[in-house]
């Protein structure tokens, strides 16, 4: 044993440097607790460590922790977020101003409109109750339950499946599919061509039960069975009801570019590690500046960032909802109004 000696720990309190920088480690909480073990065994200078020598230094680490971690720096984030906040405050004033003129326009354009008869009103009979059956919130809710339904026996499929339960699952298959394209045909015939593909959602539909029905071309040409591959593209039909999911994924979309930054976060090339030891003093310094602007700024502000997008594509749901609805209302007003003076 006469060739081992006792080591100083890598973090310590020897000096004020290494005290802050021990403190900064911990903060982070980046292995506090057997550092903490450490320090609570530590004796005095030039002697050996006894375990649990000095157990008051627990109140010291633990008040440390909860004080510094879950309060300072999440005092220090809050401020970060609101300093963002406020940077954009005229940022905003400015873009709503030019909502505000957005929105008369089109409140304007939709005046016109109101001014007209609804497209509907020169319907044939038939036409017009098949158009009611479209409006009614019961059709939405027949075709979400139907779509649920769908995932449900999607998910049904397993690797080496009884023979039954696989002509089941494909007949259903077939049903939705059939579903789904009658749906497509009374919407098409509801509204017409060219309002029918104005909205983005009906396109997506239209390409869902193509692609269902390219699935069945495909399973029955290569006379094997397949994933249906709507599988996927079945789930965003309830984006149409599920308006805070859209809020989500309108920030998701958003947010890629920043996603993106992400890649730069790799691991390390293990050549690396037969340069270290350069120049020691320089490395805290660096990680301890990289720490506070990447973590507790960018981070942050990457933070402050998607909570703004999702705040605004829900007040953009919102003062959608609340346009359509004024309209709506309007325009059943003057329909009313047209009819009764004809």
């Amino acid at each position: 044993m006469s060739d081992h000696r006792w080591k100083n720990q890598q973090y310590n309190f020897d000096n004020l440097g290494r005290a802050l920088l021990t403190l900064f480690v911990l903060a982070l909480k980046d292995g506090w607790i057997p550092r903490m073990y450490n320090d609570i065994d530590a004796v005095s200078v030039e002697m050996q460590p006894i375990k649990n020598y000095n157990e008051a230094t627990l109140i010291y680490f633990i008040s440390f922790i909860l004080i510094v971690r879950f309060f300072l720096l999440n005092m220090f984030a809050g401020i970060i977020i609101k300093s963002f906040h406020d940077c954009h405050a005229q940022q905003e004033l400015e873009e709503e101003a030019r909502n505000k003129v957005k929105r008369a326009k089109k409140i304007e354009r939709q005046q016109r409109l109101i001014r007209e008869l609804p497209y509907y009103t020169r319907f044939p009979l038939w036409r017009k109750c098949l158009h009611d059956v479209y409006v009614s919130k019961y059709f939405d809710l027949i075709i979400t339950a139907i779509i649920i339904l769908n995932v449900v026996t999607m998910s049904l499929e397993y690797y080496s499946m009884p023979s039954d339960l696989y002509k089941f699952l494909e007949y259903c298959n077939y049903a939705f599919t059939v579903v789904f394209l009658l749906e497509f045909i009374w919407k098409i015939v509801t509204l017409g061509p060219s309002r029918y593909f104005k909205d983005k959602w009906n396109q997506l539909d239209l390409f869902i039960v193509l692609l269902s029905i390219a699935g069945i071309v495909i399973d029955k040409m290569l006379s094997r069975h397949i994933l249906p591959i709507n599988a996927i593209l079945i789930l965003f039909k309830l984006l149409k009801i599920a308006t805070g999911v859209r809020a989500l994924l309108d920030t998701v979309v958003h947010s890629l570019p920043q996603i993106g930054n992400l890649d730069t976060l790799r691991q390390d090339d293990p050549s690396c590690a037969d340069k270290n030891h350069f120049i020691t003093i320089i490395s805290p310094i660096y990680f301890i500046v990289f720490i506070l602007v990447a973590q507790f700024v960018l981070i942050n502000i990457v933070v402050a960032v998607l909570m703004k997008k999702l705040a605004d594509s829900n007040k953009m749901i919102a003062d959608d909802a609340e346009m359509d609805e004024e309209i709506e209302r309007q325009l059943e007003s003057d329909v009313l109004v047209h009819l009764f003076w004809n």
